[in-house]
């Protein structure tokens, strides 16, 4: 059984209580396949099963791996190695960026 988060728990709680939501894990017996595995599923059913609901929870934090990320890129972009110093919020630095998309992908 999924060990959820109190974070995870209280989105359940107000999904299912406050906005007549499905969660797909207390349904999942409807979604095996033949051979006993679960498929991919989403994680709330919402609005009539109008729309459904993936969430992601980060229980990490990801700091270290944004600046090995932009240590690594800064090898090859003399943009960012001239203007990436101290600290700095990541969607200023792409905003600021003059390929903005292309940064923002990589």
């Amino acid at each position: 059984m999924k060990q959820y988060s109190e974070l995870e728990n209280n989105v359940k709680r107000f999904i299912v209580e406050h906005e007549k939501g499905i969660s797909i894990d207390d349904i999942h017996h409807k979604f095996r396949m033949k051979d006993g595995q679960n498929r991919k599923m989403a994680d709330y059913l919402i609005d009539n099963k109008k729309i459904i609901l993936e969430m992601k929870s980060l229980f990490s934090d990801r700091v270290k791996n944004v600046n090995d990320k932009l240590n690594e890129l800064v090898k090859t972009d003399s943009w960012l190695a001239k203007n990436w110093h101290g600290a700095i919020h990541l969607e200023e630095l792409i905003k600021r960026h003059p390929d903005s998309k292309r940064f923002r992908n990589d």
